[in-house]
C-alpha cells in the first residue's frame, strides 16, 4: 500500500475491519448542457463519445466529440473539435481540413470514406518521441464493402489529424475508450467490444485490448459481463477507464434494454485487468427526469476527471432518446458534472459511533491528510441533534494502540475538509513512527470518510 497516493474507499482493498459503518456511492452534481448542436453538420445531437483534456502547456480545454444525425453517409457522423478557456464556455474553431457541402469553414477534423464512424477516443502521450504523434486517437470506422474496425489517428496539436488507411484492430466493436497507463509496459489500453460479442454472450459486454505502439493491438479479452445479480435485460454498453491515485476506476455504461435507457455505475481495478463492480451496485450518474435533455442516455467522456479547485470535473453527454428513433431525434447535448476530490464513495457512520480499521502499511513520514466530512449531516435531518465527529487512533501491526495515539487523546474533528490533519493532546507526532508498520482506526459519528494520504 503506497500511501503517498490517496487511498480511497471505493473497494475493500485498504480495509481490515469495520463496525457500524457502510459504504455510500456519491453522485456528481450536474451542470449543463455546456455544448449543444448549433451547426448545420451537427443536426440535433452532439455526442461525447469523445474526450476532454487540458492542453499540456497552455491550460485551455480541448474537446473531441462526434455528431449523430439519422441521415445517409457522410452526413450521419462527423468528428469535431471544440476549445474553451474555462471549461464552461466552448468555441467551435474553423479547422479547415474537411469539406462539408462544398466548404471547409467548419470544426470537423475527421470524416474519411466511412459509412459508419463512431467513438473517437483521444490520449495525449508526453513521452512519445515523435512530436507528430503526441496526440493519439482510436476511432471506429466501417468502409462500405471493405475494412472495418478501429482506425488510429495521430496529431501534433490535437487539431490536424492523420488517419491510418487501414484498421489497426479489425472487427472490433464501435464503443471503444482508450486510456494511457503510465505504469504498464504496454501503455495503451482500450476497453471495447469484440465482433463475436452478441454471438458469445447474447448481450453487450466489455473487452480489453492493449498495445505498445498504438498500431498493433492484442486480441480483445472479456473483462466484464452482467451476472446473476443483474436484471435479465442489463447490458454493458461501454466503459471509461482511468488511473486515479492508488487504483484504477471505471465508469460503466449500463443499458437497461427494456426501457432503452442507460446510466452509469462505478467499477474498480488494482491491475487494470481484473475489474469489479463497486458495492453497493448503485447508480453513480443517473438519467435526468423524464422529458429532460439527458433522460434516456448518459455517456461519460473517455478521459479521467479533471481536477479543478478541489472538485473533479466529469464531462458527459445526454440524449432524450435512445435506439430506434427516427430523424429528427435523438436530441443530444454535452454537459459537465462535478464531484469533491476523491468523492466517488465514502465510509459513513450514523449517530451511533462506528469505526473502520485499515490494513497495516509502512509509514513513510510526513503529514497524514484525511478527506472527511464530519458535519451534523443526515443525523440532524433524521432528528438526531448530535453534530458529526471524527477521531483517529494509530495501531501497531498487531492491532495494539500505540501509546500517545489513542482515540481519547485525539482532538476530535467536526467540519468538512479535503485535507484534515489529526493531532493528539499527548504531543506525539507521526514522524516518530517513520518506518514502522501501522494501522489507522477511524472513529466516526455522523461522518463520511473518503480517503487518506501521506504528504511530505
Amino acid at each position: 500500500m503506497n500511501v503517498r497516493e490517496a487511498q480511497l474507499f471505493v473497494d475493500d482493498y485498504v480495509i481490515e475491519s469495520y463496525v457500524r459503518v457502510h459504504r455510500t456511492i456519491h453522485q456528481p452534481q450536474k451542470f449543463g448542457p455546456v455544448l449543444m448542436a448549433d451547426r448545420p453538420w451537427e443536426g440535433n445531437a452532439v455526442v461525447l463519445y469523445g474526450t476532454v483534456l487540458k492542453h499540456p502547456e497552455n491550460e485551455f480545454f480541448q474537446m473531441w466529440y462526434q455528431t449523430f444525425v439519422k441521415l445517409p453517409p457522410p452526413e450521419n457522423t462527423y468528428i469535431c473539435y471544440a476549445v474553451s478557456q474555462d471549461g464552461i464556455h466552448w468555441e467551435k474553431p474553423v479547422v479547415g481540413d474537411v469539406e462539408y457541402r462544398s466548404s471547409k469553414e467548419n470544426n470537423i477534423i475527421i470524416r474519411g470514406p466511412f459509412q459508419s464512424l463512431d467513438s473517437p477516443s483521444v490520449v495525449f502521450d508526453p513521452e512519445e518521441p515523435n512530436e507528430s504523434r503526441r496526440y493519439k486517437m482510436l476511432v471506429y470506422g466501417a468502409i462500405p464493402g471493405g475494412d472495418r474496425g478501429l482506425f488510429a489517428a495521430f496529431s501534433p496539436d490535437g487539431v490536424h489529424w492523420r488517419l491510418t488507411e487501414k484498421s489497426v484492430a479489425p472487427m472490433v466493436g464501435d464503443r471503444t475508450n482508450v486510456m494511457l497507463d503510465a505504469a504498464a509496459e504496454r501503455r495503451d489500453v482500450a476497453y471495447t467490444r469484440r465482433h463475436t460479442m452478441m454471438q458469445d454472450h447474447k448481450r453487450r459486454t466489455i473487452y480489453r485490448s492493449k498495445s505498445s505502439d498504438f498500431m498493433a493491438w492484442t486480441d480483445p479479452e472479456l473483462v466484464l459481463a452482467p451476472d446473476l445479480a443483474d436484471s435479465h435485460d442489463l447490458q454493458f454498453y461501454g466503459m471509461t477507464a482511468f488511473q486515479y491515485e492508488s487504483l484504477y476506476l471505471g465508469f460503466l455504461q449500463c443499458l437497461h434494454s427494456r426501457e432503452d435507457r442507460n446510466d452509469i455505475q462505478l467499477v474498480t481495478s488494482r491491475d487494470n485487468r481484473s475489474w469489479h463492480r463497486t458495492q453497493p451496485r448503485e447508480v453513480f450518474m443517473p438519467n435526468g427526469p423524464r422529458g429532460t435533455w439527458d433522460s434516456a442516455w448518459i455517456s461519460i467522456a473517455s478521459n479521467p476527471p479533471l481536477l479543478r479547485d478541489g472538485r473533479l470535473w466529469i464531462y458527459y453527454e445526454g440524449r432524450n432518446a435512445a435506439h430506434g428513433q427516427q430523424y429528427p431525434f435523438p436530441r443530444g447535448s454535452i454537459g459537465v458534472a462535478t464531484l469533491r476530490r476523491d468523492g466517488f464513495a465514502s465510509i459513513d457512520a450514523g449517530p451511533t459511533e462506528g469505526s473502520l480499521t485499515t490494513n497495516a502499511f509502512a509509514w513513510p513520514g510526513g503529514k497524514l491528510l484525511v478527506n472527511v466530512n464530519a458535519k451534523a449531516g443526515a443525523g440532524v435531518t433524521d432528528g438526531w441533534q448530535e453534530a458529526g465527529r471524527a477521531r483517529l487512533e494509530i495501531l501497531d501491526e498487531n492491532g495494539e494502540v500505540i501509546p500517545g495515539f489513542s482515540r481519547d487523546k485525539c482532538q476530535p474533528f467536526t467540519g468538512d475538509f479535503l485535507d484534515h490533519e489529526f493531532h493528539w493532546t499527548s504531543g506525539k507526532d507521526l514522524n516518530s513512527l517513520v518506518g514502522n508498520r501501522i494501522k489507522l482506526r477511524f472513529h466516526l459519528v455522523n461522518a463520511e470518510l473518503y480517503s487518506f494520504r501521506a504528504v511530505i
